[in-house]
């Protein structure tokens, strides 16, 4: 069998048109699929209900806790604005020097399939995704992740900026290529894009629902990748998932990162979604706790309907089921539906524009 062909991933939508093209796409079933997957994963499962880790998604683990320890060693510095801390470029630029390394730690190779063959994940998640799977058997390196300073690269740089572009123009692929192993070498090509996009934007210096879209994708393509299987499932929600989330509200109030495309009291949340809807399965079978309950938060002062509007209005669904069912739809409409989200996102073998 040929072994799968991978590419550097790029912008295919360019306009409001092009939105039509990524719904009837590969890329949009794929990562549907895995949202509905976890989804379904974690239904009536608490988070601290015991569930298989496996060596898979304890490096995805510490890789977060890498970039963890990246962003404890760059304080924020000194500056007159109060939003976006520009100590924040420092931070990505090194998690976009590291990224390869990075993704290599998860698996040291992949194993041939037809370029054209299309499986539905029987093996791993019957009734709920049908992805295009590139079958792989994980096995592990130890490889570090090398990170080098910016400055090191350029001595005569006046800010991290400049590294950071000089950066984007290397060629990252020479810089790693004897220590890729062949099998995994262009994989990693495609994954580094949904790594560096997951942590929020360099030059804006913000974070909202299409980066969160970006590592959600990332884990998608490991599971497309067979590094991760269905038996990783409610680890990656309850553990890999919930680590990065964790992470995320770390990096947002360190570096006061903007939220990307904010609605206000009209949006659901100025960063995040996934956990809303994946949250709300997990509430199906409860006993106490009912949508309702939610309105007497105490996360924000002054009335309920008027800082938090949409969960307001969500509180007076009466059962979990129409909660959950609903957000799906509102994802798929409010974000996944939106140009400037979707924009942004980069396609290539892995997540294919083309016709699912």
């Amino acid at each position: 069998m040929a072994e799968p062909i991978f590419q550097e991933p790029t912008k295919q939508v360019k306009g409001v048109g092009d939105l039509a093209k990524w719904k009837k796409s590969q890329a949009y079933s794929d990562y549907m699929g895995f949202v509905r997957m976890m989804n379904n994963a974690v239904k009536s499962k608490t988070l601290t209900d015991s569930c298989n880790i496996s060596e898979t998604c304890h490096k995805l683990i510490k890789m977060i806790d890498i970039i963890d320890e990246w962003a404890k060693e760059i304080p924020p510095l000194e500056q007159p604005q109060r939003f976006g801390n520009m100590a924040f470029r420092t931070w990505h630029t090194k998690l976009k020097e590291g990224s390869i390394d990075i993704v290599l730690n998860l698996s040291s190779r992949l194993m041939s399939l037809a370029a054209h063959e299309s499986m539905s994940m029987a093996c791993a998640c019957r009734h709920y995704i049908n992805l295009k799977v590139y079958v792989a058997f994980p096995s592990h390196i130890d490889c570090a992740p090398k990170v080098m300073s910016p400055l090191q690269y350029l001595p005569n740089a006046t800010s991290y900026r400049d590294c950071f572009n000089y950066q984007l123009e290397m060629n990252a692929e020479t810089l790693i290529k004897d220590v890729l192993p062949d099998s995994c070498k262009d994989a990693s090509l495609e994954l580094k894009a949904y790594v560096t996009e997951g942590f929020g934007n360099y030059t804006r210096i913000d974070y909202g629902t299409g980066h969160e879209m970006n590592y959600a994708a990332f884990l998608c393509c490991l599971f497309k990748l067979r590094v991760l299987t269905e038996a990783d499932s409610v680890a990656v929600v309850h553990h890999v998932f919930n680590r990065y989330l964790k992470f995320m509200r770390y990096l947002q109030m360190r570096y006061r990162m903007e939220p990307a495309g904010s609605q206000g009291v009209w949006g659901l949340d100025d960063f995040q979604f996934l956990p809303y809807i994946w949250g709300s399965s997990q509430l199906l079978a409860h006993e106490k706790l009912s949508p309702k309950d939610f309105v007497n938060s105490d996360v924000k002062t002054g009335p309920f309907a008027e800082h938090s509007n949409q969960l307001w209005n969500i509180s007076g669904v009466p059962h979990w089921t129409k909660v959950n069912s609903g957000l799906i739809k509102m994802y798929d409409n409010e974000v996944l539906g939106k140009f400037p989200v979707v924009q942004h996102f980069h396609f290539g073998n892995l997540m294919s524009i083309k016709p699912a």
